[in-house]
């Protein structure tokens, strides 16, 4: 049903990992082929859906820079035909990407749309000098363009602000021929003030965000709405005819929310079809009171006029128009599940809250290409149901390390009763890795991860404003010597940290449940499948509400991440979690790197693209002491104790090759199979491998030292229990030999993860 292995249920091992350069040669011929493409269905008849290409290309392999090359070699033909659209997610970038474009010497027109807020580069002023009463009234006007800056009064008459002429946010609308327009992530949302056909539309990194998003109202305030006046005497009987039937319908629509019936069931039984609700949806559209303003006035008559309009009764009529234009375009389905009531409010918790969940759609007049290192099929097809998806990993150059047996969640970090412990626990790898890769040619190291943790980790290390400077990432703090970011989409597609020796990631960051099925209901709200939601607000066990990964089983942890029980909430969640995790790792550039670069990943949640060289147990780790490689020797002495429930198959182990084989025969089909397990964890190796599969299971685990009764040299055997019954079970495995207790090796772990997820 759902398209999602390439995306999320493969592990880092299942994955075909392509040499880098095969990879980017390969990338560069999907682009170059798709131009093509694109270009050709300009040039025929273009009845048929336009060619949607979705590239999921490992970060750092040079997607963006592959094509803004083959813009300017093939970009000539296409801006034939319109424009072309090339979105980034901040104007920062779009004013790299401008500049990296020059560099290919093409010739070919091209321009950074700026916002009117945006700062003008020529003058360092804002491009509109009306940009504060612009953003104060965007939604309130039909047009901010014809509010503030010209309007036609009448047939003959069109009015201007003093400051239109001249102005930098008008005068880059002005194009006289197609361009090449480098735009950021937000513009998706908005009407792109340019004249003239699009003929490409190009979209870096994820896309997805600024499309979905939630409108909440009271729901007394959606029951007993505030109409205006009917504007002529006329309009009265059906004003009130429309008037009867809105309430009529806003009472069944809570009706069936409060009692998890049929929305469009319940409208059908009082005969409200699709022909009423469409115009009651234009009905409701009237009732939005606007605000009239006029170009020529002064600015504090504008402000004036700002400042008595009513923009909260507006914005619940708008809101309410929203959700009668939603009813009228699902009137063919039983119900939605794109409404929804939510039981508490911050501000008033004694009301209930009416929720709509909205998905805006994207233009489907001209290609798409859709670059994205996370990008999810399921969701992608959402919005481009022929999208073509093609998948690149080439494999990161770095040596990756992971904690295996803790999440490190905000919870564990900042609200658990040993929370400063585990902060020290932390501090204390930072410091080490500092000096670390300080004495690796002086390199600096990047720690990253939630605003709250980070905050923690400060306050923690006696600097209580250090995190105080993310708000500007062009000053990073400084956390015992460590430049610090949090997690976010500014740090998405930045080259800041490419010259940075080594990244630790701190936990990682996890949507709310309330915030992640918002989400969910936008996306897949009248998809057709109905949706399973949480219980409590309360996300399950990995392989409780979906398939456990494969490197989840392997690594073995004590505690997988959490998913949703609906495999699409799971997508979602991950595109927020694992997503930012990768990309924060992929800022040191790990696919073509400029030195040796080192990643520590202080979370147990698995990143499926990312192949992790060696597990290692928080503790040990804070401690110096270092984890055992994945290796595949490793992994069968993981098997041979590991039953298929988790708990231990065996009593007991002896740590020689003869032993193991012994003890272990259910699993080693030949004395031989346990050499290159004793050869590759030679002197104690066995012992603390064992040791640490015990503690990644929270099994107890006991040395014990074995030496035959009639003289020869003692050995070392591990046994699955606590230290005051090893003696009596050794005794019972291994009769023939005499049995000395030797240390603890693991106790049962008390100090596991608060369940409780961030809020």
């Amino acid at each position: 049903m759902f398209d999602n292995k390439d995306d999320n249920t493969q592990s880092s091992d299942e994955i075909k990992w392509l040499d880098r350069d095969d990879a980017l040669i390969q990338l560069k011929s999907h682009i170059q082929l798709f131009l093509r493409d694109a270009e050709k269905w300009h040039q025929t008849d273009p009845k048929e859906a336009p060619p949607v290409l979705g590239m999921k290309v490992s970060a750092g392999l040079g997607k963006t820079r592959s094509t803004l090359e083959s813009i300017a070699e093939q970009g000539a033909e296409i801006l034939k035909h319109g424009h072309i659209f090339i979105y980034v997610p901040t104007l920062d970038l779009a004013d790299q990407a401008a500049q990296d474009f020059k560099e290919f010497n093409s010739g070919l027109p091209h321009m950074v749309l700026r916002g009117r807020s945006a700062i003008n580069p020529s003058t360092g002023a804002p491009m509109c000098s009306r940009a504060d009463l612009a953003d104060a009234i965007v939604g309130n006007v039909s047009s901010v363009t014809q509010a503030l800056c010209r309007k036609a009064v009448s047939e003959t008459e069109t009015v201007y602000a003093r400051c239109a002429t001249g102005c930098a946010y008008l005068d880059q609308t002005k194009t006289e021929d197609h361009r090449i327009v480098f735009l950021a992530h937000a513009y998706l949302r908005l009407r792109v003030p340019l004249e003239g056909e699009v003929a490409l539309r190009i979209i870096d990194e994820k896309f997805w965000g600024p499309l979905v998003h939630t409108e909440t109202l009271y729901r007394d305030h959606w029951l007993t709405p505030q109409y205006r006046a009917p504007s002529k005497d006329e309009e009265i009987e059906t004003d009130q005819a429309h008037f009867e039937l809105s309430r009529k319908v806003r009472h069944a629509v809570s009706l069936a929310l409060e009692t998890g019936e049929p929305i469009h069931g319940n409208l059908r039984d009082l005969e409200v079809k699709k022909r009423k609700l469409q115009k009651l949806a234009n009905y409701e559209a009237k009732q939005v009171p606007g605000l009239y303003l006029r170009p020529d006035w002064k600015d504090d008559t504008l402000r004036k006029k700002r400042d008595s309009f009513d923009a909260g009764l507006a914005d619940r009529a708008r809101v309410q128009a929203k959700i009668f234009r939603l009813l009228a375009a699902t009137a063919d389905q039983d119900t939605t599940e794109r409404l929804s009531l939510a039981r508490f409010s911050q501000d008033h918790p004694d009301r209930v809250t009416f929720k709509a969940h909205f998905l805006d759609d994207l233009p489907q007049t001209s290609p798409w290409l859709l670059l994205d290192a996370d990008l999810d099929s399921t969701i992608t097809r959402q919005f481009f149901p022929n999208a073509e998806i093609v998948t690149l990993h080439a494999r990161p150059k770095a040596d990756i390390i992971q904690v295996r047996n803790r999440t490190l969640s905000d919870t564990w970090l900042t609200y658990h009763e040993k929370a400063e412990h585990h902060q020290d626990l932390v501090l204390n790898i930072i410091k080490r890795e500092v000096a670390l890769a300080a004495s690796s040619d002086n390199g600096r190291l990047l720690v990253v991860g939630t605003r709250k943790v980070l905050k923690a980790l400060f306050e923690r290390a006696g600097d209580k404003n250090g995190v105080a400077s993310q708000d500007d990432p062009s000053i990073p703090s400084q956390l015992h010597g460590a430049d610090v970011r949090w997690y976010g989409a500014k740090m998405l597609g930045i080259n800041d940290y490419k010259e940075h020796a080594t990244v630790i990631l701190v936990g990682r960051m996890q949507l709310n449940v309330n915030a992640l099925e918002d989400q969910l209901k936008a996306m897949f709200g009248d998809s057709g499948e109905p949706l399973v939601l949480t219980q409590d607000n309360r996300l399950v066990e990995e392989g409780a509400g979906s398939t456990a990964s494969s490197e989840s089983r392997e690594r073995g942890s004590t505690r997988g991440p959490q998913v949703h029980p609906d495999e699409r909430g799971t997508a979602l969640l991950r595109q927020n979690r694992e997503a930012a995790s990768e990309q924060a790792i992929a800022r040191l550039r790990l696919v073509f790197p400029n030195r040796a670069k080192r990643v520590v990943i202080l979370s147990n949640v698995p990143l499926p693209n990312l192949p992790v060289d060696t597990y290692v147990e928080l503790e040990a780790f804070a401690e110096g002491r270092h984890g055992h490689r994945r290796t595949s020797n490793y992994r069968k002495l993981e098997s041979a104790v590991t039953s298929n429930d988790g708990a231990p198959s065996v009593k007991g182990l002896r740590t020689g090759k003869t032993g193991l084989f012994q003890d272990a025969r259910h699993f080693f089909t030949k004395p031989s199979a346990t050499k290159e397990i004793t050869d590759e964890l030679s002197n104690g190796g066995v012992t603390e491998a064992l040791a640490q599969i015990a503690s990644d299971r929270n099994w107890n685990a006991t040395e014990v030292t074995l030496a035959p009764r009639r003289g020869g040299k003692p050995f070392s055997a591990v046994v699955f229990s606590s230290p005051d019954q090893a003696l009596d079970i050794a005794s019972e495995l291994w009769p023939g030999f005499k049995v000395a207790l030797g240390r603890a090796l693991t106790s049962t772990i008390s100090d596991q993860e608060d369940v409780i997820e961030d809020a």
